[in-house]
């Protein structure tokens, strides 16, 4: 007796096994998105605080005149003051402060023309400002005796506190 077709039982077998090879597949691939999509939000993380600490870097590199480091109500926190050649708005030498904000402890960037703070009713239109790092649990800065060195010291909730030295040009 010749054969010339699968019987019903072989061909609900293959079509049983290919489904399941198809699910494995779809898992697969379904499990390797989710980890593109993570890696992808960690590199996004990771490169928006590169771009802050190089802003951080060329504001202290650009620097003229005195750097004022002032502590805050908070231990925790300086109130940092400066004149510089960097600039994000497009302003000829803007004044430049970074403090910490209350609530959610925001790291926050002002960029003015020759403001003081507290920020004034009529100066708070004459400056532009940015949160440049949320969740700050320390933001401090430490002047070295000898001129032209500044140490900074950064620490966001849940990770590692970041030190960094900058030499900073005489004025």
């Amino acid at each position: 007796m010749r054969r010339r077709a699968f019987t019903l039982m072989e061909v609900i077998i293959a079509v049983i096994i290919l489904t399941l090879i198809v699910l494995y597949l779809y898992q697969s691939v379904d499990m390797l998105k989710k980890a593109n999509t993570a890696m992808a939000a960690k590199d996004q993380t990771r490169l928006y605080e590169t771009r802050i600490k190089k802003l951080f870097l060329l504001d202290l590199l650009q620097v003229y005149g005195d750097i004022n480091v002032t502590a805050t109500d908070e231990k925790d926190f300086d109130l940092v003051q400066f004149r510089t050649q960097n600039s994000l708005h497009g302003l000829a030498s803007p004044d430049v402060a970074y403090l910490v904000t209350k609530p959610g402890n925001n790291l926050v960037r002002i960029e003015g023309i020759g403001f003081s703070l507290p920020l004034n009713r009529d100066s708070v239109y004459q400056v532009k400002y940015d949160t440049v790092m949320k969740n700050m649990e320390y933001f401090k800065l430490y002047p070295s005796k000898t001129k032209g060195r500044v140490l900074v010291v950064l620490k966001r909730k849940n990770e590692t506190t970041e030190f960094f030295e900058v030499l900073v040009p005489d004025s």
